[in-house]
């Protein structure tokens, strides 16, 4: 067969083979953009749910220790 494709000079075999092997390798390449995205925002998301709830545990602890100090010894200034 190749000695045939030379014989004619056909190259659209070997033209379309290499639009195949580029479109692939597009499909491939946007497959992997769009799974590293993907990643980025559900990294981005867990970092944004960890900051709101060590911010609510914090807040939690403070309001304790106001809510503690205030039962304790309520004529003292909270400041």
């Amino acid at each position: 067969m190749l000695q045939h494709l030379k014989e004619k000079k056909d190259v659209g075999f070997f033209t379309s083979v290499a639009g195949l092997m580029q479109q692939c390798w597009y499909e491939r390449l946007t497959k992997i953009v769009v799974a590293v995205v993907v990643v980025v925002v559900i990294i981005i998301i867990i970092i944004i749910m960890v900051t709101i709830t060590i911010t609510i545990t914090i807040m939690v602890i403070i309001m304790r220790a106001f809510i503690l100090r205030i039962i304790n010894n309520p004529l003292l200034p909270l400041l």
